[in-house]
């Protein structure tokens, strides 16, 4: 009986959590992930890392600071956001029981074709995934990776929760 209660007393705290929390938290992850492989990992691969701040820049003409911060506001806020509030419960009354994981991966490849296609391509001029060259792939897997996190961390919640 102290198992119960002791679950119970856990999820009712869960429970009381703001919303944003675990919105923060699954970006904050999946922002570390992104920033980890961008700064360490694609200066190794393309000699350079991975400037998400360009792309703003080029694609919608913010500068300095103001990309950075949607930069961060972007990862940090509405790719979890989007994630959890939209994705998630979609594909669960669309395709239950898929892996968290299969939905991550169509979630970084989604994102990817956001940023490469609509980002660079519509909006900045740039040729469709910039020519398919080696920063578009190198950007595939940061955006897998950024995705992995955020639905990673969003399991784990649910876990916790349940």
């Amino acid at each position: 009986m102290t198992q119960v209660a002791d679950g119970m007393r856990t999820a009712i705290r869960l429970a009381e959590i703001p919303a944003i929390v675990p919105v923060l938290t699954a970006g904050g992850v999946g922002l570390a992930v992104w920033e980890g492989f961008s700064r360490i990992v694609a200066p190794l691969w393309l000699g350079f890392a991975l400037d998400p701040t360009g792309l703003i820049e080029m694609s919608i003409g913010l500068t300095g600071m103001a990309a950075t911060l949607l930069h961060i506001f972007t990862g940090l806020v509405i790719f979890p956001a989007a994630y959890l509030l939209l994705v998630q419960p979609i594909v669960a009354r669309l395709a239950p029981g898929m892996p968290w994981i299969a939905v991550a991966l169509g979630y970084g490849v989604a994102l990817w074709v956001f940023a490469m296609y609509g980002m660079a391509s519509l909006l900045g001029g740039m040729p469709p995934f910039l020519g398919f060259g080696p920063i578009a792939w190198a950007s595939l897997i940061g955006h897998l990776g950024l995705a992995v996190g955020i639905a990673a961390t969003a399991a784990a919640w649910r876990g916790a929760r349940a």
